[in-house]
């Protein structure tokens, strides 16, 4: 509704889960860190959208809802390491409480891959997502 989108919606129907995914890549921080709480509102709008129209995804045997934040940062500003260091100690959201304007609380898990050294044009390049339960 209203053009809302996300990046991903991928169902797995032998384990009955959905997973609805939005990606961001820290290329502005001072923009980029404010519309992770956006996104997250937006997978949880969506996740209701979904059940209350099950003419778009069949939900009738979905036991979980998952929400994923997918994300990539260069570390080459104190402030892309600051949002890397708080992916790795497992406190995003906890250390942007004030910019994220979240409405709920979640019992988030996080996740880090660094793939830097893979290839010398990767240095500094790391991936880190954040995975909850909507339902």
């Amino acid at each position: 509704n209203n053009n809302n989108h996300v990046d991903l919606i991928m169902v797995n129907n032998t384990s009955n889960e959905v997973f609805i995914v939005e990606s961001k890549r820290f290329s502005n921080p001072n923009k980029k860190v404010p519309e992770v709480g956006k996104d997250i509102e937006r997978i949880y709008s969506l996740s209701q959208e979904l059940i209350n129209d099950q003419q778009r995804i069949n939900m009738e045997n979905v036991q979980h809802v998952y929400g994923i934040i997918l994300a990539d940062v260069w570390l080459e500003t104190e402030s892309k390491n600051n949002i890397y260091t708080s992916f790795k100690n497992e406190s995003f959201i906890s250390d942007y409480t004030d910019l994220l304007s979240l409405k709920r609380e979640l019992n988030e898990y996080y996740y880090c891959q660094d793939v830097s050294g893979k290839e010398k044009w990767l240095d500094g390049y790391k991936l880190v997502s954040i995975v909850w339960e909507v339902l």
